[in-house]
């Protein structure tokens, strides 16, 4: 597609105070997250896009964008594209590289009713709704409802997340791990959530969206640092969190002490096991 004339003066959408203060503690770091530990990211989202198959006319909400480097790489491909993430420090990284996106910084689960208006021909999201519907099911139905909401009648949401059997091995190392301290997280307060296809499938249908298909495949990834600890610091944070602070280290280095002979491969690579979940709705035509 060729790119298109991008008026920043004049958004399609009304702004919202991207300086608001998010529910919940900031642990996105955009050089750790990119420049470090998973800049692999946005290049294995390949297959995704080719499902959102975005074209010129496109008008796209971008739920959980991060630090925008998937975003912005769609800029020059759509009429417009917004962003929405919780992390202040991300969306300030998405601003300072393409100021002319739109952010909005709040939870996926309370979308403003300026998002709200059926004006997107397009919701995309990508590695996020697991951390995002990791709430109990009425406020995963709420976060669905608000997408639907987004949506122009006969829009597409095109989302990948964690799925089942996502990153077993260091989940139940970091859980074995504080639950060695005397710190118990049940189901329910777990900081992911890794459906299956079923599951994924009944909760947009209760929303009131039309399931057109969806997948699980294994995706065995390979962590950049060569080991897991990076990412223990970082996606394991809510687990961390838990623990006195002068614990947390001996936390991270038998996390990465357990999943070592799990993940290390024969080449010296080290892998975590990643189970992708790509999945594409529409809303009713009217």
């Amino acid at each position: 597609m060729a790119p298109h004339d991008f008026d920043a003066s004049t958004p399609p959408f009304e702004s919202v105070d991207a300086t608001s203060t998010p529910p919940s503690k900031d642990i996105w770091s955009p050089s750790v997250y990119s420049g470090q530990v998973s800049p692999y990211v946005s290049v294995l989202a390949t297959e995704i896009l080719s499902w959102l198959a975005p074209t010129a006319s496109d008008h796209i909400l971008d739920v959980g964008c991060g630090d925008g480097l998937l975003t912005a790489s769609l800029l020059p491909r759509v009429a417009s594209i917004t962003g929405v993430d919780s992390s202040p420090a991300m969306l300030a990284a998405l601003n300072a590289a393409a100021p002319s996106i739109q952010t909005h910084c709040c939870s996926a689960a309370t979308l403003p009713e300026s998002l709200r208006r059926g004006a997107f021909t397009a919701v995309f999201s990508n590695s996020a709704l697991h951390w995002i519907l990791a709430a109990p099911p009425a406020t995963r139905l709420a976060t669905i409802a608000g997408i639907r909401d987004a949506l122009a009648p006969g829009g597409r949401f095109v989302a990948e997340l964690g799925g089942a059997g996502h990153i077993m091995e260091v989940h139940t190392a970091l859980m074995a791990a504080v639950g060695q301290r005397g710190v118990a997280v049940p189901r329910e307060e777990q900081p992911w959530w890794f459906p299956d296809v079923k599951a994924m499938r009944e909760l947009v249908e209760e929303a009131g969206l039309v399931w057109v298909r969806g997948e699980i495949q294994a995706r065995p990834t390979t962590l950049p640092q060569g080991d897991a600890e990076g990412w223990v610091r970082l996606y394991g944070a809510p687990f961390l969190d838990r623990v006195p602070e002068a614990e947390r280290e001996s936390v991270v280095k038998e996390v990465v002490r357990a999943v070592e002979p799990v993940g290390r491969r024969e080449d010296g690579r080290f892998e975590l096991g990643y189970c992708s979940h790509q999945l594409q709705v529409m809303r009713y035509a009217s």
